[in-house]
């Protein structure tokens, strides 16, 4: 009794700990809608590829991912006492931030071709619900109807979550009758070997790579929001100028007729919508100096300020 209760709690953990990075994932997606605001602006600017955006969002992601496995990791492997060896730790680990940053990437996928939040969100629901029905915690695999069997072997969480399982009982004597108990089982009626446990690695990795390329494919070619219209160019800048100067021969823009000046100016302040949002962006809050005339000057701020 004693060894059955450990072993569905180890399972338990094991389920819970993923079903929170897929929740995480989740309440982050909605965000990434705002966000792509900014890819569109800049690409219209041909700053950048949609692939490159999606490549260095995705990286940047990478080291809050790590923290929050580490964090979780450490403290869950031995505190309910997974097997103790190095080995089988450094696996748990990279399961669980491969599984983090593939949902990331389908949930940005998710966010690429939905128009409004609430279809991410609606859309993120559902790719929860599938995953958790059919990972093999709620329902056994080997009792799974065949016409719904194939959700089994697509979604990437039931990939993990038995890897993450082999892991755990492959090393241990009464693994493969836990795992039995469970319904893990082949086709054929054998159980899963620690192979699967590799193959799960091979899943989880091309995954993750296809759904960031079907983002920066959606995001360049399914745009959700309107272009916006580029601002107009004042043409012949320089011949109205000396249009308006005197028609004496030999004159130049130095013999105009005006008066240089200073130009001061105190508590100065200038707002602008933000890149994404609804919100306005304080640039300038009460700012005074003077501009000496004949000279130019330049009001520079922080990187991003516009």
């Amino acid at each position: 009794f004693l060894n059955t209760t450990l072993n569905s709690s180890y399972i338990g953990v094991v389920f819970r700990g993923n079903v929170f990075i897929m929740l995480g994932a989740m309440t982050s997606a909605p965000e990434r809608v705002d966000a792509r605001a900014v890819y569109y602006k800049h690409a219209d600017s041909n700053f950048y590829s949609a692939l490159s955006y999606v490549i260095g969002e995705a990286l940047a992601a990478c080291p809050q991912m790590l923290i929050d496995v580490l964090l979780f990791g450490v403290f869950v492997y031995w505190m309910v006492g997974f097997v103790p060896t190095a080995a089988n730790f450094v696996i748990y680990l990279l399961l669980f931030f491969l599984f983090t940053f593939a949902m990331g990437q389908t949930y940005g996928l998710l966010a690429a071709i939905s128009p409004t939040k609430t279809v991410v969100q609606a859309g993120g629901a559902l790719v929860l619900l599938l995953n958790v029905l059919f990972c093999g915690y709620i329902v056994s695999p080997n009792v799974i109807p065949i016409y719904w069997n194939w959700l089994y072997w697509i979604n990437p969480l039931p990939w993990i979550y038995r890897a993450l399982l082999l892991n755990e009982f492959d090393n241990r004597p009464e693994g493969e009758e836990v795992m039995k108990s469970y319904g893990f089982l082949l086709p054929n009626g054998e159980t899963f070997g620690g192979e699967w446990i590799g193959y799960g690695f091979a899943f989880i990795i091309p995954y993750a790579f296809l759904c960031l390329v079907a983002s920066a494919y959606c995001l360049h070619r399914f745009r959700m929001e309107p272009k916006q219209q580029a601002t107009p160019v004042i043409a012949k800048e320089k011949d109205a100028v000396e249009d308006e100067s005197p028609d004496n021969e030999g004159s130049s823009f130095t013999d105009a007729s005006f008066i240089p000046v200073d130009l001061s100016f105190r508590d100065l302040c200038y707002d602008v919508k933000a890149s994404t949002g609804s919100d306005k962006l304080r640039l300038l809050n009460n700012v005074s100096g003077v501009f000496s005339s004949g000279r130019l000057c330049a009001l520079m701020g922080e990187s991003g300020a516009g």
